[in-house]
């Protein structure tokens, strides 16, 4: 058996070199499929669950949003009556504005109030295609039109019918509470009237008195050229009567301004 050394290294380093090479080139080929194989091991990977065709993909949920505020309703003019709105008026009608609607109403409330004769039955609606009137004994108190209902939001009928009941119970109630304070000042006013007749009839008594005694007490004669046409006695008789019928026509005025001052004053029901 040869044991030199210098001839056995030579066959060594020949025969582990080409084993060096080779474990060389198996690693590159290992990397070379290691690139190729991860991406396509990726996209075998499960993902999250699709959703249908042409959807957006999920997005997180976002914090739910405040509602929006509702549009401001415009202001209106209301129907102030005795201190208490009754219902609103939001645009023209005609040539008159939503101002004068508002006042006009007021004013023809007023009237419902001081007329003797008022009826809460006859106030009632009259519904036409684009209006509500509010009329009482074919006057109209009030006009409800459809830019009323939409800018609060109600119904014409409905809006016309709560006008209604709140014009008559108002009406009604303002003249239950004016009836005691007008029934204490008629009163008076009556009594008042009742005085001043009393007096006015006796100053006429003593005017007619105090005219017959100066009628008497004179002499004169109605003469013509000397000749007396009308003598004292026929003329102070004439004049007499006169001042009689001048005495009963002022106490018949009087007791008529009277009568009307007193069914003026006292309420009737």
């Amino acid at each position: 058996m040869n044991l030199d050394p210098n001839r056995s290294i030579p066959r060594r380093q020949a025969h582990r070199g080409p084993s060096l090479v080779a474990r060389a080139a198996a690693v590159l080929l290992l990397a070379v499929l290691a690139q190729t194989t991860y991406p396509a091991a990726q996209a075998g990977v499960p993902g999250p669950p699709a959703g249908p065709a042409g959807a957006s993909p999920q997005q997180p949920p976002k914090p739910a949003s405040q509602p929006a505020p509702a549009a401001a309703q415009p202001p209106g003019v209301p129907v102030i009556f005795q201190g208490e709105e009754l219902f609103r008026v939001y645009g023209p009608v005609g040539p008159f504005s939503a101002a004068d609607r508002a006042r006009l109403a007021a004013e023809r409330l007023q009237r419902l109030v001081s007329d003797p004769m008022f009826d809460p039955a006859l106030v009632s609606i009259v519904n036409g295609e684009t209006t509500s009137d509010l009329v009482y004994a074919g006057q109209v108190l009030g006009v409800i039109t459809d830019a009323d209902s939409q800018a609060a939001g109600v119904p014409r009928p409905e809006r016309a019918r709560r006008a209604l009941e709140r014009v008559r119970a108002t009406v009604v109630r303002v003249r239950e509470e004016r009836s005691a304070w007008n029934v204490v000042v008629g009163r008076v006013v009556a009594a008042a009237a009742t005085i001043a007749l009393f007096v006015v009839l006796w100053l006429l008594g003593r005017a007619r008195r105090w005219l017959r005694a100066r009628i008497q007490s004179s002499d004169r004669a109605i003469r013509l050229q000397k000749a007396e046409i009308i003598g004292r006695d026929r003329l102070a008789l004439l004049l007499s009567r006169l001042v009689l019928l001048g005495v009963v026509a002022l106490r018949l005025a009087a007791v008529v301004i009277w009568a009307a001052i007193v069914l003026a004053a006292l309420p009737r029901r």
